[in-house]
């Protein structure tokens, strides 16, 4: 029996993938010409691997990281990254032109914080329809590292992103940045979250 040549295969999700983050390349590409990149790039990665179980496998589908959205911008302030589940917002990195300051803003799940928690910290709460139960924490560039010893932060951080996770796709996955993950998994200074 003679061998035959396999069909050629249509375009495949691989192929829809790769033109859609190289279409996204040109914002990666603003965010890291950057003078403060790394600082920037410091405080993503320690998210990630700490909250975001697989990230590797996960990312794109059940969450995604946005690179220079124009999500709010105004003359004062823009965001560097965003990172989503479903449909809200779980982290995004804020620069303030006007006197240079840049602070991240991290939605965690209320019910997991502790009294300490909003005692010692700059926390508001925020209303999400989808996820009532949400509370902001403002985070000094550099910080995101010191935030997480903290275990009722870490379990209110993953609490929220999970339970995001766990109700499907996310919204926001067309937005991606596959280069941006790419800096952030290479960043690795433990193993991630299993």
């Amino acid at each position: 029996m003679a061998l035959r040549r396999p069909a050629r295969l249509p375009a495949g999700r691989a192929d829809a993938r790769g033109r859609t983050s190289a279409a996204r390349r040109p914002k990666f590409e603003q965010l890291a010409a950057l003078d403060h990149y790394p600082e920037v790039l410091a405080d993503l990665p320690t998210y990630v691997h700490s909250v975001i179980p697989w990230p590797s496998t996960t990312s794109g589908l059940y969450w995604g990281v946005s690179a220079m959205p124009g999500t709010a911008r105004t003359k004062l302030q823009r965001r560097y990254f965003t990172v989503n589940a479903h449909n809200v917002e779980l982290l995004f990195m804020l620069h303030f032109s006007d006197d240079g300051t840049t602070e991240s803003i991290l939605n965690v799940d209320r019910k997991k914080l502790s009294r300490a928690d909003r005692r010692e910290r700059y926390i508001t709460k925020t209303s999400y329809r989808s996820y009532p139960d949400a509370e902001t924490l403002y985070v000094p560039l550099g910080a995101m590292a010191e935030l997480y010893e903290r275990p009722t932060v870490l379990a209110a951080a993953r609490s929220m992103a999970l339970g995001l996770m766990r109700r499907g796709p996310s919204n926001f996955a067309k937005f991606h940045s596959d280069d941006l993950l790419d800096a952030v998994l290479l960043q690795r200074n433990e193993p991630a979250v299993q």
